[in-house]
């Protein structure tokens, strides 16, 4: 979602569009202001800013909320309005709204990151912060599969470096299972417990969303501050620790 975000964030910068961020729904259902903020630039979270001249009725963010707004060929329609196009069409359109939630995801190029990191919640983050040497290891095991025991030899010959070890993971299981198989040979430490979902996507089952957005940047903050960082395959949140290892841009 925050990459969807970056682009329509960078979208709207070049193409001179007001952009409205939507994060109602969906796994992360929550306020994008109480964990995010994007300097030095202009963007609303309410829907009363859809026009500047107001010819929208205000009522309609209930409306959209509820239904959600109608999708036809690519374009976004709420009142009979075009209101959001994907990110395919919008550079050859003249409308003045893009709302963020609703880019395409096909077409990701490499840009600036925009999104920061509130500095409160850096601020309690940090205060965990490890200060010796250790192995970051991203463990996904819910809707992405990964076998754990793939996993050991790699943290076996980083351990010749330190016998620390930081585990995110979205699976319930995997702590005990890692200490079996690493027979208490490393130290692991876990700061945020997944939610018990039953082996299924704990993003979306988990009811507590404040929970699910702050343990995920309680990790990322962690494993982007490793020594060594360990991947789950294919998995976009490793992606981002491996790319904010390079440059921080993100808690900073």
């Amino acid at each position: 979602m925050l990459v969807q975000i970056n682009f329509a964030i960078h979208l709207s910068k070049n193409s001179n569009r007001f952009l409205i961020i939507d994060c109602l729904g969906n796994a992360f259902d929550n306020d994008f202001n109480k964990y995010f903020n994007v300097p030095n630039f202009e963007y609303s979270t309410n829907y009363e800013c859809l026009y500047s001249d107001n010819s929208v009725d205000i009522n309609l963010y209930d409306q959209y909320i509820k239904g959600r707004a109608l999708s036809v060929e690519d374009h976004y329609y709420l009142n009979d309005k075009l209101i959001s196009i994907k990110a395919e069409n919008v550079m050859r359109s003249d409308e003045k709204i893009i709302f963020g939630s609703e880019i395409g995801m096909g077409i990701f190029r490499d840009i600036l990151w925009y999104i920061k990191v509130n500095k409160e919640i850096v601020d309690k983050i940090s205060v965990n912060k490890i200060d010796n040497k250790y192995i970051g290891f991203h463990y996904r095991n819910t809707d992405m599969k990964h076998i754990l025991e793939s996993f050991i030899p790699k943290i076996h010959s980083l351990s010749e470096e330190t016998n620390l070890i930081y585990l995110s993971t979205d699976d319930y299981t995997a702590f005990d299972r890692l200490k079996n198989l690493l027979n208490n040979d490393l130290t692991i430490i876990q700061y945020t417990k997944p939610y018990n979902n039953n082996g299924y996507s704990i993003h979306y089952g988990n009811p507590n969303k404040n929970e699910v957005t702050i343990n995920g940047l309680i990790d990322m903050y962690h494993l982007i501050r490793s020594t060594y960082f360990i991947p789950s395959p294919k998995s976009g949140f490793s992606k981002k620790v491996i790319e904010f290892r390079k440059n921080d841009l993100f808690f900073k």
